[in-house]
């Protein structure tokens, strides 16, 4: 899934939600870390 544009307080809710259903939360948050950093890059 790819988000062209998303407020913070959205990424917020989206992460939440995929940490609290990952497999393994470590794999998403480090994934999405690298995509804030991406995200804060382009703004």
């Amino acid at each position: 899934m790819r988000f062209e544009e998303l407020p913070y307080e959205s990424f917020e809710r989206l992460q939440a939600l995929l940490l609290r259903h990952a497999e393994d939360p470590r794999v998403i948050a480090e994934e999405l870390s690298d995509r804030l950093g991406f995200l804060g890059e382009s703004a």
